[in-house]
């Protein structure tokens, strides 16, 4: 004799739900890949645009027209570019005029980047803050401090400059900020001693006839 249960009909299973064709799913990751392709075309392309604009712009500081190389390295590009930042940016000019003495060379190599981003798609660097790197100046030595070589490095809100002028070497330490197109450093330590707060500001060209010049104070 059979149970009540045994009895009963099993609940009818729900209908699986309609899976698109092999051919319709292979053909939406094609698109997919194109679509992101091309993006990443897009935004390389303009990284590419805008890191060729700031070479033109560094080959005719104070006229002319000079060897420069200019290598930005972001990403994506333009995500970042909107906040305002960009991973690395690495800058070299040769034969740049300052007020008074030649810059033999110019090299700037700088990570974590913050800029006006309106002004770098048209070709001018305004910095706003760096996270590290360095500049590294080879100088005539005609300078306000008769420097032939100048390197300073930045980490956080520090940086750390040598200057060496003949057979001398000078160590400066202290804070910096970016402002205007200045690099304002407020050495505070020379040599590893304590000194009063003094400002050497770098004035950094932002159009092609402007360039750079050197102040103490």
């Amino acid at each position: 004799m059979s149970s009540k249960a045994e009895d009963l009909a099993e609940p009818p299973k729900p209908p699986e739900p309609l899976k698109p064709p092999k051919r319709l799913r292979g053909r939406r990751w094609r698109i997919a890949i194109i679509v992101l392709v091309a993006l990443l075309i897009l935004d390389q392309g303009l990284r590419l645009w805008v890191q060729s604009s700031i070479r033109e712009g560094i080959a005719g500081f104070c006229g002319g027209s000079r060897e420069a190389t200019a290598s930005i390295e972001s990403i994506p590009f333009i995500p970042r570019l909107v906040v305002g930042g960009i991973s690395r940016i690495s800058l070299r000019v040769e034969g740049v005029q300052g007020s008074g003495f030649t810059f033999k060379s110019f090299e700037v190599d700088l990570r974590g980047v913050s800029v006006n981003r309106s002004d770098l798609l048209t070709g001018k660097l305004k910095l706003r803050s760096v996270s590290s790197g360095r500049i590294a100046l080879a100088s005539d030595g005609k300078g306000p401090l008769g420097a032939s070589n100048i390197d300073v490095i930045f980490k956080g809100d520090l940086a750390n400059a040598t200057v060496h002028g003949g057979p001398l070497e000078l160590r400066f330490e202290g804070t910096y900020e970016l402002s205007e197109g200045e690099l304002v450093f407020l050495v505070e330590t020379v040599m590893g001693r304590k000194v009063p707060p003094t400002k050497l500001v770098l004035a950094l060209p932002e159009e092609g006839d402007e360039c750079i010049d050197t102040k103490s104070g």
